[in-house]
């Protein structure tokens, strides 16, 4: 193995990265959490992250319900009046992958016929 031993030790990574989703939801419940947040947190890069997700598959789990306590603190910031703000629709559609696009599908069939000269 090359490079630095890996700081990823399970239980201890797992009940960190939990930590830090519960507490970015502190009184204020204001800070909203982010890969970024969480490399900060663990003191490691994003990166870093990232593989351990590739490579960790509970580690991996515990992101996708962290993901789900970001989606929660976008909403409830996108739906206060007294708070709202462009920046969170900005990070919603950067973030979570949201759009204000619509796709359509269109799907019709369109039948080609010979047109006969009547002038025979």
């Amino acid at each position: 193995m090359i490079g630095r031993p890996t700081k990823y030790i399970e239980e201890t990574t797992i009940e960190l990265t939990r930590a830090y989703f519960k507490d970015s939801f502190g009184v204020a419940q204001d800070n909203i959490p982010t890969v970024d947040g969480l490399a900060c947190y663990l003191d490691v890069t994003r990166d870093t992250i990232y593989e351990w997700k590739k490579v960790h598959p509970l580690f991996s789990d515990t992101i996708k319900a962290g993901e789900s306590h970001q989606g929660r603190a976008i909403v409830n910031l996108m739906t206060d009046k007294d708070r709202y703000t462009a920046g969170a629709i900005f990070v919603s559609k950067n973030v979570m992958g949201w759009s204000d696009k619509k796709d359509y599908l269109i799907d019709h069939t369109i039948t080609a016929f010979e047109v006969l000269d009547d002038e025979s």
